[in-house]
């Protein structure tokens, strides 16, 4: 990870090396704010490092000279070392990188040595997009943008090969349009900080997207349907909504206008990123499935009497070209990126009818992970969501990509890079092989540009550090060279071998994960040390770990989706496993991933003591992840157990039964101790970014083991009574 101050040691230059020294400076005759802002970093770093860069040509026997060039590929750059001179050339966002990258050979190095020689870097990946785990998804961001987007973070982000960010967008709240004059109230405060936010991302080469799920729906009883009744579309039950009708003419003018009213009044805003199916409703077909999938039936007839005769690419191919011609009416460079989340709910993979029906100059964004099947264990399931423990890419992705590029529309890749819904409360999940892989395997199949996380997963970490080495050519020689060589700058040489066999286990591990949507969302691993063992049924599904109500404010209602209570009902989230099967699945993954764990405790004695912050951040993490799964398989086997108990008949089962709990009791509340104490090394456990809370605290493990020291107290009573 890339750290604030560096730490640099009294070294001498190896043959074939240069130590930078007060004699050299830095010069350019560039005018440009990235350029003179990356100097201006670079600058600082040096002197961090007790190194003052001269800033007058005469004062300096040594230079560094940065020369304005723009080759055919923005952002390349090539830099040529020499005894005496260091040269980089490239346009300005190539500068910047070359500088970063000298940081990094510096801080590898632990000193301001460097090696001489010339190499040039481009991106494999053109459009790389982050987004800040300060900013806050269900709330407004454009007023928020000093908080979640200050300078030192649009830095590091930079640093770590990002080039563009995204926040979510209420076209209704942004825009102002004739055609419905009631919206827009509040936009001239949220442009402002779009345009702020726009502006000073601008000196890092960092461009802002804006995500929407639009038209955005309104309740039934809105006043809103009562001025216009016209334009009141279908229904959607679980949120009392009503689709704004995009077959009416004052919703496509909403659509079209309202686009052209943001980007006429943001100039270089980057472009929109668009979800057209599932998520909240929008147009008709949003919660219309036209066929049955693994989690939704086939809708009936559509109640809207403008959108039942046309088919959903129709729908959704207008839809986009309305917002595509408002974005292009007011900035021809922007870039309008469809992602096909959920159009499996239409069409077969890879849904060809839908991306043929969406403009030629639109950009297609897959998901990378989803719409494959996998064998754990013996066990057969389907890949759906986002995952790192599955390469990928999916067969529909493969296929999203043929049909894209074949019909000449550029090819995105939707990623989570961070972590995902499979574990959702560390800051990152280190499955580093795998992640390596993916994007190996994203250049094969032609992708240009990634979303790289959703609203969580975004923390800056060893996986964001990774996924910028593989987004550049030339791509590093090998995975194993790769880790090798992270391993020795984060841990030390002496250490590196360890962790990287470590890491090995945790991909070994990563294979027994018992993939499903319902385990993903409603399992227990992510409250993990707080879920607490309870004694008596209560029949209340899994809480959500994504939502957390009774503690943050949304600026939206989730009633479908909140579920407070610490509930029993695991047949909610074992999807297709056994409760059996998931456990054995569960009890494999910690098997191997303890191994790795094993190694990383061991290799504590050889990490440098500079280096011990970056150890008890790995070695937390790591640690954490093992005792999330654990308490979801202790929790799974507690819970099937009990209920077991409480329905046999016999004494001997019950005793046996009984018995059972006990063992697994005392073994979840040293798992939640244990846990507790990496909750209070590392504070970023148990965050989620989507809830923007806390799924574990250090209250609330205590809570939960007050709590299964009552169950256990109680399971050892009815032993003792079995036995009288």
């Amino acid at each position: 990870m890339t750290a604030d101050t560096p730490r640099f040691r009294k070294a001498m230059p190896k043959k074939g090396e240069i130590r930078l020294s007060g004699t050299w400076g830095i010069f350019t005759e560039s005018t440009s704010p990235q350029v003179n802002a990356a100097v201006k970093g670079w600058r600082e770093f040096m002197k961090a490092s007790g190194v003052t860069i001269r800033q007058r040509r005469t004062d300096a026997k040594y230079t560094i000279s940065l020369v304005q060039e723009n080759g055919e590929k923005p952002e390349a750059y090539t830099r040529t070392i020499t005894d005496d001179a260091i040269r980089i050339a490239g346009d300005d966002s190539g500068i910047m990188y070359a500088l970063f990258h000298l940081e990094d050979i510096m801080r590898g190095r632990e000193a301001p040595i460097l090696p001489i020689g010339t190499i040039a870097k481009s991106p494999s990946l053109t459009t790389r997009i982050l987004r800040s785990p300060m900013a806050f998804f269900y709330a407004d961001e454009f007023t928020r943008v000093r908080t979640a987007y200050p300078d030192n973070y649009l830095r590091k982000i930079a640093h770590q090969g990002f080039n563009g960010v995204w926040l979510r967008g209420k076209l209704a709240d942004l825009a102002k349009v004739d055609v419905f004059p009631e919206f827009g109230a509040g936009s001239d405060e949220k442009i402002a900080g779009l345009n702020d936010l726009v502006q000073r991302a601008a000196r890092y080469g960092i461009k802002v997207f804006i995500y929407f799920n639009e038209p955005l729906f309104k309740r039934e009883d809105d006043p809103f349907f009562q001025k216009y009744p016209q334009v009141k579309g279908e229904h959607h039950a679980p949120e009392k909504a009503a689709a704004l009708c995009t077959s009416t003419p004052e919703v496509k003018s909403f659509l079209r206008e309202g686009m052209k009213y943001v980007f006429s009044n943001v100039a270089d805003l980057g472009g929109v990123i668009l979800i057209t199916a599932s998520e909240h409703h929008t147009h008709c077909y949003s919660h219309f499935s036209t066929r049955a999938t693994q989690f939704e039936g086939k809708n009936d007839r559509m109640q809207c009497p403008r959108c039942r005769d046309r088919k959903p690419e129709e729908v959704i191919g207008e839809l986009v070209s309305l917002i595509n011609e408002g974005v292009r009416s007011a900035n021809p460079n922007a870039r309008v990126i469809v992602w096909n989340w959920s159009w499996s709910m239409f069409y077969p993979d890879p849904q060809s009818e839908m991306i043929r029906a969406l403009p030629k100059d639109v950009i297609v964004m897959g998901d990378f992970d989803r719409g494959s099947k996998r064998v754990t264990d013996g066990f057969e399931h389907l890949i759906d969501e986002y995952s790192l423990t599955f390469v990928g890419p999916a067969d529909r992705f493969i296929g999203t990509a043929r049909e894209a590029k074949s019909g000449g529309r550029e090819i995105f890749a939707k990623l989570q890079i961070g972590t995902t819904h499979e574990i959702g409360s560390v800051p990152y999940f280190p499955l580093y092989r795998n992640l390596a892989e993916k994007f190996l395997r994203a250049k094969e199949h032609g992708v240009t540009g990634a979303m790289e996380c959703w609203n969580f997963g975004n923390i800056l970490s060893p996986n964001t550090e990774l996924a910028n080495a593989f987004s550049w050519d030339p791509l590093p020689a090998s995975i194993d060279g790769y880790l090798s060589s992270f391993a020795a700058k984060e841990f030390g040489a002496k250490a590196a071998v360890s962790f990287v066999k470590a890491w090995d286990h945790f991909n070994r591990a990563a294979t027994h994960y018992p993939f499903s949507i319902p385990f993903l969302y409603w399992g227990p691993m992510h409250f993990g040390p707080a879920y607490p063992l309870m004694f008596e049924k209560n029949s209340k599904p899994t809480p959500v770990a994504w939502l957390l109500p009774a503690e943050v404010k949304y600026d939206m209602d989730h009633t479908l989706m909140e579920r407070v209570d610490f509930g029993d009902d695991i047949k909610g989230y074992l999807g297709p496993f056994t409760a059996e099967k998931l456990v054995s699945c569960l009890r494999n993954f910690c098997a191997d991933w303890a191994k790795g764990l094993a190694l990383i405790r061991k290799a504590v004695e050889k990490v440098p003591a500079a280096l011990k912050t970056n150890y008890i951040r790995e070695y937390t993490v790591s640690a954490a992840v093992h005792s999330q799964i654990l308490t979801a398989a202790n929790v799974t086997e507690f819970i099937d157990t009990r209920n077991a108990y409480l329905e046999a008949k016999d004494t001997k089962t019950k005793r046996g039964l009984l018995s059972r709990m006990a063992v697994i009791a005392r073994d979840e509340i040293a798992n939640a101790k244990l846990c507790r104490t990496l909750a209070v090394k590392n504070p970023m456990l148990g965050f989620h970014g989507e809830a923007y809370g806390y799924d574990y605290t250090v209250k609330k493990i205590d809570d939960k083991i007050a709590v299964t020291r009552s169950t256990l107290i109680k399971v050892v009573k009815a032993l003792k009574e079995i036995a009288q």
